[in-house]
């Protein structure tokens, strides 16, 4: 028993719990272990008076991943089920592997694994992280200093919502939900009352009819490898100054992602799919016939959703920072960030989360998938500040406390918008719409006859030019007959969406006032958020799909102007 929980109905007139749980499928469940360590060696050495260098290696074992992706279960495993692609009458379970520690009976076809955990053969053993640096100060006054180094870093899976649910989820476990008559003998103390037996694997038989969901993990999944590296140089042109311009560089592999699989075929009378089926060959394309046209039949289209080691991302930038420490009451520091981040998952899932993959027109498309990362921004500036304003006559006198102790500061930001990827939901019918489609590019159209013209607060009710988009094509028809929409020709992360330039700023006036004591002091302070009251927009909606509401922004990034006060006496 994975967990159980009881709680309250409501209806006098009946039972007033409710119990559900995660049952595995297993008599002897194995527990979950946190194992991770590592042994490293890292030094600095000092080659010249103005030349360091730090190095490093590190080599990590990673256990933790591999017990917690499963901890004993029945795993899907995708490439036993295409040795079955169209099940017998009987049905099959050929699909699906147990741990080599499960005591219970074992239908035909389901294997055997010779570990108890989901991976073939445990943490990898090879996890060694290089690590080099250095500091070189080009000058003999140490005013200029190039700095720059690089690493391998392990990014471990443990904890990650997605693979928690592997045992939560068939074919590793089946959840439980007893109400109503069925639970009448429930207390808290005994939530499932009679107990909860391990169950049998019937509910995962699949038949040329069955449309079974399943969750797994690659036999052989690899730990995350992320490699970073970076190259700067720093100048003190002027006392307290400095400027700092360099290149900062990374790429995440073997990034754990939600394959999708088990997506219908296109079938032809010269190439007809699933001739075993009882029916015979499969020689159209319709929506109806999607679940007869997947390369495994059984399976709910891409029902089969395995963890595996098929993210890439990869990051490249120019950062360059002004900075003033603090000296005659200023202090200021501007950055800019120009950068590409280029990804073949959705979201900020690129190092060991497991990341999604439903941003795409062909799901197993993984260079289809690839582009600007939806979270990006490619330029970026942020500049913070804070002015203590000189004293008036030593802050003496009237006009002396009332003109002196004021100070200013905030945040200032503006950056471009993020990428948008178009969609559009009448594509992909053909496929039974197991994705969203990419939206279709008009004839002689382009990407630059996408956006509308003028400044975005004239553009929210239309962003976008709706006559750059034409209908996905109609595929699949075979002799004149069947064939329903595919997939559109647009890439990922084409456009931009609306920029934001922000400014957050603080107004202060410290009085020396005494009272309990001396130095005691009474501070008012007023903040000013968006203080420019600047419209700043969400993304408008990309889905070509809906006339209505395409290319319209209905949401803000940033809230308008709010203005707060505040009084304190400290002592």
């Amino acid at each position: 028993m994975l967990g159980a929980s009881a709680a309250q109905n409501g209806s006098a007139n009946s039972n007033i719990f409710t119990s559900n749980a995660a049952m595995q499928l297993w008599s002897t469940p194995n527990a979950i272990r946190e194992n991770q360590g590592s042994v490293f060696v890292q030094d600095d050495f000092k080659v010249h008076p103005r030349l360091m260098f730090n190095l490093g290696l590190r080599w990590e074992y990673d256990g933790t991943a591999y017990d917690k992706l499963g901890i004993g279960g029945t795993n899907a495993d995708w490439g036993l089920a295409r040795t079955v692609p169209v099940p017998p009458p009987a049905g099959t379970f050929v699909g699906y592997t147990v741990a080599n520690h499960y005591n219970g009976p074992l239908p035909a076809g389901i294997v055997r694994r010779d570990t108890e955990v989901l991976t073939s053969g445990g943490a990898p053993l090879n996890n060694f992280s290089p690590r080099v640096g250095f500091a070189w100060q080009a000058l003999g006054n140490g005013k200029l200093v190039v700095r720059g180094g690089s690493g391998f870093f392990y990014d471990v899976s443990f904890g990650n919502a997605w693979l928690q649910t592997l045992n939560t989820t068939p074919p590793n476990a089946a959840l439980l939900n007893y109400s109503g008559a069925q639970n009448a003998r429930a207390t808290f103390a005994v939530p499932f009352n009679p107990p909860v037996v391990p169950g049998s694997f019937d509910g995962f038989v699949r038949t040329t009819t069955s449309a079974i969901t399943a969750r797994g993990t690659d036999s052989g999944v690899l730990t995350p490898l992320t490699i970073n590296w970076n190259l700067n140089i720093q100048y003190e042109f002027r006392p307290s100054w400095t400027i700092e311009v360099g290149y900062v560089g990374s790429r995440t592999e073997h990034g754990l992602a939600q394959q999708i699989l088990d997506i219908p075929q296109l079938a032809t009378v010269a190439n007809p799919v699933n001739c075993n089926f009882p029916s015979g060959c499969i020689t159209t394309n319709t929506p109806a016939n999607a679940a007869q046209r997947l390369p495994v039949l059984g399976f709910s289209n891409g029902g089969v959703q395995i963890a595996s080691n098929i993210g890439d991302s990869r990051y490249n930038s120019l950062q360059a920072q002004l900075r003033k420490s603090f000296s005659h009451g200023l202090q200021f520091q501007a950055s800019y960030t120009w950068g590409r981040a280029f990804t073949d998952l959705v979201g900020a899932a690129i190092g060991g989360g497991v990341g999604l993959t439903s941003n795409s027109n062909d799901p197993q498309n993984r260079a289809q998938m690839y582009g600007p990362a939806d979270f990006n921004r490619p330029q970026r500036l942020a500049i913070n500040y804070v002015y203590q304003l000189p004293p008036v006559r030593k802050g003496q006198g009237l006009a002396g406390k009332a003109l002196s102790g004021w100070g200013l500061s905030g945040v200032s930001t503006i950056q471009t918008g993020n990428a948008l990827t178009f969609t559009d939901s009448r594509g992909g019918v053909v496929y039974g719409s197991v994705a969203n489609s990419r939206a279709q590019m008009c004839p002689g159209k382009t990407y630059d006859d996408i956006p509308t013209p003028g400044s975005v607060q004239s553009r929210v009710s239309g962003y976008f030019n709706a006559g750059a988009f034409c209908a996905v094509p109609v595929i699949g028809v075979v002799n004149g007959v069947g064939g329903a929409t595919g997939y559109g020709n647009t890439g990922r992360g084409i456009l931009l969406g609306p920029g934001q330039m922000n400014f957050d700023v603080a107004l202060t006036k410290r009085t020396a006032v005494g009272g309990i004591n001396e130095s005691a002091y009474l501070e008012f302070r007023s903040e000013y958020f968006n203080a420019f009251n600047h419209p700043q927009f969400g993304n408008p909606a990309s889905n070509a799909g809906s006339a209505a509401t395409f290319g319209v922004i209905t949401t803000t990034s940033v809230g308008p102007r709010i203005i707060q006060f505040a009084l304190r006496y400290a002592f």
